[in-house]
């Protein structure tokens, strides 16, 4: 199934979710990988921002689970499944990407989804754990 990012309205909308998902690599850093998972699953913050309309929030945290989950072998939690079946309509990529292409006048985002993490690939969302900037 696939859901529109209509609700991101403007600018400052996907600027906001730029911050949300900044902080949330800042959490893993800060929490540990599975100080983090534990945390998302304790809370219920992948339901919380489903069930208050913010679903690109959800759906980050449920990919960023089930990423961290693989790296740690552990299983991957069934509890969401329901959400699994939903995707973005448009693929969201991260704000380096939009300025490398406007800097450099080149097409960033085909190479960054070659080397996207597959958990958040699977939502239409582009997270990379390694710079498309070779040195």
């Amino acid at each position: 199934m696939l859901f529109d990012k209509s609700f991101l309205k403007n600018y400052n909308m996907i600027f906001s979710f730029d911050l949300f998902r900044g902080e949330q690599c800042h959490l893993v850093k800060r929490l540990g990988e599975i100080g983090y998972i534990i945390d998302l699953l304790e809370k219920n913050k992948i339901d919380y921002y489903w069930k208050h309309n913010m679903k690109i929030e959800s759906i980050y945290l449920l990919g960023m689970l089930d990423y961290l989950s693989r790296r740690n072998d552990l299983p991957q939690c069934e509890e969401y499944n329901e959400i699994r079946k939903y995707k973005l309509e448009k693929t969201v990529y991260p704000p380096d990407i939009q300025l490398y292409e406007k800097l450099l006048n080149k097409d960033f985002k085909g190479e960054a989804k070659k080397i996207a993490i597959p958990e958040f690939l699977e939502f239409n969302i582009v997270e990379c754990e390694e710079s498309i900037l070779k040195p």
